[in-house]
């Protein structure tokens, strides 16, 4: 089996007289079983991540919003107040 669809990690060998490394498989990605679990897990995550990014951007989005209406708020108010006052008032 190729390196490549198998996940694996080295290890010293056990009497320690060998110059050589032994390899060690933690994860057979070739099993039918794996892709079972593995995909369905692979789009559950995707689907929670869209759905995280979706909502950290619709609250910011409305934290801008907020802050803009609150700008437009202050700049309205300045500019009624500043504005010259006509001296004849309405009966």
């Amino acid at each position: 089996m190729s390196r490549s669809t198998s996940l694996c990690t080295t290890r010293t060998p056990a009497n320690r007289a060998a110059f050589k490394l032994e390899v060690v498989r933690c994860f057979r990605l070739n099993s039918w079983v794996t892709y079972l679990i593995a995909i369905p897990l692979i789009i559950v995550i995707t689907l929670l991540a869209i759905f995280f990014f979706a909502a950290f951007v619709g609250l910011f989005a409305a934290v801008v919003a907020l802050a803009a209406l609150r700008v437009w708020w202050l700049r309205s108010t300045s500019a009624r107040l500043d504005a010259p006052r006509s001296k004849t008032g309405t009966l």
